[in-house]
């Protein structure tokens, strides 16, 4: 079933899912209320007035961050999706039709009643268009975490797909793939480590396989939790003050964090893929020297006579 046939079931779906999400009202989520606040001093009992005062420059990225979806907004349509990308003329048409359908839209305050927002064409153009509905997800890696996760965790880790709008390599596909099978038994905590790797396949230099960055970087996150307990340390040897005037270099992640970043990539490489370490391999090799037929066998003769 095409997913841009205006006249199927599915697209009435989503039509009247996305319809339904926006009626149901917007909420002025915390971190864009922190925004508000910490930017143009909006606070929860102005922003009413700060986003109707057209005379406000920067109500657009203000009203922008409204209508942006929601974590919960996004896993509710992903299901529907499973037919294949909008096209782009279709994305228009569908917030054509989701917007004349639409009178007032209810702002929803964390602490106060809210208020009610006459609905603009660009408002729902953009709610549609950071929905990324155009975008395709990779049928394997889809199709693998389907049939081995749970629901709510392939349904999370697709959004998380469509959000990145990662295109994976051969290499990438084959690995992730692996990884799914092998480590999709791990329940919760597999999220976050399927999510690290899927970032880590974008950034790997050229001259490297995914095994061999792995391995960099888990040491690389060793050398930063040194570095964050070295600045402990000396904190409490000269004091913060002392350290800020000689330049010293600031951690700007917490020991915590780091920490459970390399507990991730040692779980991935140690217990759901058992990698060896590529350069340690080298290593053992070259150690064992070269074998020479002729020359080690006069030797092996002279030992023995």
């Amino acid at each position: 079933m095409s997913i841009n046939n205006t006249n199927t079931p599915l697209y009435s779906q989503i039509r009247m899912l996305l319809t339904q999400l926006l009626r149901d009202g917007l909420p002025v989520t915390p971190d864009t209320l922190f925004f508000a606040e910490s930017t143009y001093g909006i606070t929860e009992e102005t922003f009413e007035t700060a986003i109707t005062d057209r005379c406000f420059e920067e109500r657009e990225i203000v009203i922008n961050m409204l209508f942006f979806p929601t974590q919960k907004m996004r896993e509710q349509l992903e299901p529907f999706l499973v037919a294949g990308p909008f096209s782009d003329d279709k994305i228009q048409y569908l917030a054509q039709e989701i917007a004349s359908d639409m009178g007032e839209i209810r702002i929803r305050l964390p602490s106060l009643s809210g208020f009610s927002w006459a609905v603009r064409q660009e408002d729902i153009n953009h709610f549609i268009n950071k929905l990324y509905m155009t975008r395709a997800l990779d049928p394997a890696i889809t199709a693998a975490l389907d049939d081995k996760l749970p629901e709510e965790i392939a349904t999370r880790l697709k959004v998380s797909m469509r959000c990145r709008n990662i295109t994976f390599s051969e290499e990438a596909r084959r690995f992730l793939l692996t990884f799914v099978d092998k480590g999709a038994d791990r329940g919760e905590e597999f999220q976050g480590m399927a999510e690290l790797l899927m970032t880590l396949t974008t950034g790997i230099p050229p001259q490297m396989t995914i095994s061999e960055y792995l391995f960099e970087q888990r040491e690389y996150q060793k050398k930063r939790l040194c570095d964050i307990e070295d600045f402990a340390k000396k904190t409490e040897q000269y004091g913060m003050e002392y350290l800020m005037m000689q330049n010293y270099p600031v951690p700007h992640e917490s020991e915590e964090k780091v920490s459970q970043l390399l507990q991730m990539y040692t779980i991935i490489i140690e217990e759901v893929l058992h990698l060896q370490n590529p350069k340690e391999n080298y290593i053992n090799r070259r150690e064992l020297g070269n074998f020479d037929s002729e020359n080690d066998l006069q030797r092996l003769f002279k030992s023995l006579s």
